[in-house]
């Protein structure tokens, strides 16, 4: 992430054509992240595709 990076920026970026909550919602599972925000610098699996 780099600062000014939203999840949900991240999420409508890379799964367009997909619902950003669900995306979101996935990064979070897949970082173990306690919520919808982590720190810039860190780098984030980002689910893509079905």
């Amino acid at each position: 992430m780099r600062t000014g990076d939203t999840l949900w920026g991240i999420a409508t970026r890379m799964a367009p054509d997909e619902d950003p909550r669900a995306v979101v919602e996935r990064i979070v599972e897949l970082n173990g992240l306690g919520g919808a925000s982590a720190e810039a610098g860190r780098h984030l699996v980002v689910p893509v595709g079905s």
